[in-house]
């Protein structure tokens, strides 16, 4: 007979659940800064003079932006995959 294990309420389960929230969020941020060379590329190549001052002018906001938005995207996928009743 198969015996059923509680993973989120173990603490081998939380830390593993600590590890992918950690490798997650800095492999968002790492999307996030290739994405944001890419554009800088794309602007300068271009000679999009005006697209380039807005960006750079305002990059730091949008960084933020991303950053917020991707944290509380992983919040959310994170507390609905704990919240799944399954146990392994």
């Amino acid at each position: 007979m198969k015996s059923k294990v509680n993973i989120k309420g173990s603490t081998l389960g939380r830390f593993a659940t600590l590890i992918i929230n950690i490798c997650s969020i800095y492999l968002l941020f790492l999307i996030f800064d290739l994405i944001f060379r890419f554009v800088k590329f794309i602007l300068i190549y271009k000679e999009l003079n005006y697209l380039w001052t807005l960006y750079s002018d305002y990059y730091f906001f949008i960084t933020i932006l991303f950053s917020c938005s991707w944290l509380v995207t992983s919040y959310f996928v994170t507390s609905y995959f704990l919240n799944n009743k399954k146990l392994i």
